[in-house]
């Protein structure tokens, strides 16, 4: 295995099929960690430099075992720098990729060689591996709580999520529908594999054009 910095917005477009692959491997992903969602994030709130570390595998088609999506603040004047998540501000449960069973002391071992001397991230979940691997020597960390990432468990919650809402929230709903059936043709639909990255697609379309 070997790591390679990545430290430009080209170069993470390069990478951005293996992360995906990767992303879709990670059995603890979330979106938070895909490309579809870092990289729009680094072009519209990103500033100085990236430095996501990639961990190649062994296997001859080049995919990745491993990624650490991170970036550095520096300032000139100071020369204090900081090094934090990709994401960081406005996203949820960030973390790094990993296939399952990988080893995360590999990239703690590259986080902690970059010129950065502090690393703040946020954001991690308990069971995060970085908050298990033990430190290189000279190294220290402090952990936090921070602010919730609330989940809505949809167990028991029937065929139509109906169980999730209170009498007068699916009065609401019900109302809400009809408002919206008077303005046009109102279709839903279920994402299956075969649909799931056009959905997600039109989604990511929609968010970036409301951010606009």
């Amino acid at each position: 295995m070997r790591n390679e910095i990545v430290d430009g917005v080209d170069g993470l477009e390069r990478i951005a099929d293996r992360w995906e692959a990767l992303w879709r491997r990670d059995p603890n992903a979330t979106p938070f960690q895909s490309p579809q969602w870092l990289l729009p994030w680094w072009k519209h709130f990103g500033s100085d430099t990236p430095h996501v570390i990639a961990q190649t595998s062994t296997a001859s088609d080049g995919s990745l075992d491993a990624l650490a999506p991170l970036y550095i603040l520096r300032d000139e004047d100071s020369g204090e720098s900081l090094g934090m998540f990709l994401g960081t501000g406005n996203s949820d449960y960030l973390d790094v990729l990993q296939i399952e069973g990988g080893d995360a002391s590999l990239l703690i071992d590259s986080i902690t060689r970059a010129d950065c001397q502090l690393w703040d991230l946020q954001q991690l979940r308990p069971s995060s591996s970085l908050l298990s691997v033990p430190l290189p020597d000279g190294w220290s960390d402090n952990v936090e709580d921070q602010d919730p990432c609330p989940v809505l468990p949809i167990e028991n919650a029937g065929e139509e999520l109906q169980n999730l809402l209170s009498t007068h929230a699916r009065k609401k709903l019900r109302y809400f529908r009809r408002c919206l059936e008077r303005e046009g043709d109102v279709r839903y639909e279920n994402a299956t594999a075969e649909s799931l990255d056009t959905l997600l697609d039109a989604l990511y379309e929609l968010h970036a054009a409301r951010w606009q």
